[in-house]
């Protein structure tokens, strides 16, 4: 299995399937590092449609490393991290 793959499922891995099966879709739409470096550049990190709160937001942290975070009542809370 690709480092690339192992790091995705470390990314996801924390996420509720049922709940955040939108998110997860659009993470495993990605295939490579630029692909995830463009969701959060040219898409603004946003996972979850809309403005409905909790919303998920995937974030650089570091060179290689993404973080996804949870939005609520203005704070935000570490969901999951990996690198890349």
């Amino acid at each position: 299995m690709a480092a690339f793959d192992v790091s995705m499922k470390e990314l996801i891995a924390p996420l509720d399937t049922s709940r955040h099966a939108i998110e997860i879709m659009r993470l495993k739409s990605a295939r490579s590092f630029e692909d995830m470096l463009r969701m959060v550049t040219e898409q603004g990190g946003w996972l979850t449609p809309g403005s409905i709160e909790p919303r998920l937001r995937l974030v650089q942290h570091n060179v290689r490393m993404f973080v996804v975070v949870e939005y609520k009542d203005g704070w935000t809370t570490r969901v999951s991290m990996a690198g890349f």
